[in-house]
């Protein structure tokens, strides 16, 4: 079974570098990717808990 949640980000930019692949598990507050927004600040986007 493939779970699947879309990631909302509150930076634009260009994604620098992705941490986990598609296909790994990831545990809450783990580092997804890193975004360069664009005033050249890099920015950690971590999985959160999604309650529905």
């Amino acid at each position: 079974m493939v779970i699947q949640y879309p990631v909302l980000s509150p930076y634009y930019g260009k994604v620098e570098k992705i941490i986990h692949p598609s296909a790994s598990y990831f545990y809450e507050w783990e580092t997804l990717f890193l975004i360069r927004t664009s005033d050249g600040m890099i920015e950690e986007i971590v999985a959160d808990t999604i309650f529905l």
